[in-house]
């Protein structure tokens, strides 16, 4: 198995402070031949794209999202080259930093057009992608629309986030690290659960799962991480 690792940055997050990302580095690097540290800049769109007016109307604004994420992205890309232009210059080569449309490819697009008809199809499946909005993104998240929209939002988020999971890890990257713990979107699709209905990862991407995530937080220790 390629011994390549990834770490997807979501840029509405604080657990991505600089103090994690250089720990992070120097636990991933340890343990892994390179890693990728991907932006996750295209999923804000979901809570940066609407308003809603007083009478209801709802409008986008695609150039000021498009700004607004732009800036956050050379934020969080220039947090990146400052922490890696620090490192050895064997080490330096082995940290990369890309953007989500640079994976966003026609295997991510397969992927999520199959969890996309799982949800809409799949109760089972559609309940666990709902859990995940009420519990990663329904109160962390401001909105300036209703709550009713901004519920269906944050699964099409989940779901996103889901595919793009899955594209990175079964397809080049299995190693993935996170500052906490799995969506149970993620952990129940690979756990089986939805086997019963049709929904493997190996029907999914067509070979056995290969994706192997470790939670890595401030207090992990770096040598006793499972292998």
């Amino acid at each position: 198995m390629d011994d390549h690792a990834f770490v997807g940055i979501s840029l509405d997050s604080k657990l991505f402070s600089r103090e994690w990302i250089q720990m992070a580095v120097r636990c991933i690097l340890d343990r892994n031949a390179t890693v990728e540290f991907v932006l996750c800049d295209r999923l804000l769109s979901f809570n940066k794209t609407l308003s809603q007016e007083s009478g209801g109307k709802v409008t986008m604004d695609l150039s000021e999202c498009e700004a607004r994420i732009a800036k956050r992205s050379g934020d969080i890309h220039g947090l990146m080259v400052s922490e890696v232009s620090v490192l050895s210059e064997s080490d330096r080569c082995r940290v990369s930093v890309s953007k989500w449309g640079d994976h966003a490819d026609s295997r991510f697009a397969d992927i999520h057009r199959v969890l996309s008809i799982a949800y809409a199809s799949l109760d089972q499946f559609r309940e666990c992608v709902d859990r995940d909005v009420e519990a990663h993104l329904l109160h962390q998240t401001k909105t300036l629309v209703s709550s009713a929209i901004h519920r269906s939002l944050c699964a099409l988020y989940i779901i996103e986030e889901s595919a793009m999971s899955i594209r990175i890890t079964e397809f080049g990257r299995p190693f993935e690290y996170y500052p906490g713990t799995p969506i149970c979107t993620l952990s129940d699709i690979y756990d089986g659960r939805f086997a019963p209905y049709g929904l493997t990862v190996e029907a999914i991407v067509g070979h056995p799962p290969k994706r192997l995530f470790q939670p890595l937080t401030l207090q992990s220790n770096c040598a006793g991480l499972v292998d």
